[in-house]
């Protein structure tokens, strides 16, 4: 039996709309479906455990607002942080 042994890495960040107004209740989910969060009332996101050997691709997406994608490159037992802009839905 291979067992993988990768080092846990995180994404975190803060949503917020053109004027700096925070984003709450915004998805983040990843492209394979196995990591998701939802922004808290200071737009702010976090996602844990993530492996670092793979490039992951996240879509945040809120119902006012247009939809980002986003690939990240994590190095092993680190924390990458974001500060991510929405443009609202016309």
């Amino acid at each position: 039996m291979l067992l993988s042994c990768f080092q846990a890495a995180s994404y975190k960040g803060t949503l917020r709309d053109e004027q700096g107004n925070v984003i709450i209740g915004a998805t983040v989910v990843s492209e394979d479906g196995k990591h998701s969060t939802v922004t808290n009332s200071k737009g702010y996101f976090r996602l844990n455990k993530l492996n670092s050997e793979v490039e992951h691709f996240f879509t945040i997406s809120h119902q006012d607002f247009i939809s980002l994608k986003e690939a990240v490159n994590l190095k092993p037992a680190t924390s990458k942080t974001v500060k991510l802009v929405m443009q609202p839905l016309v």
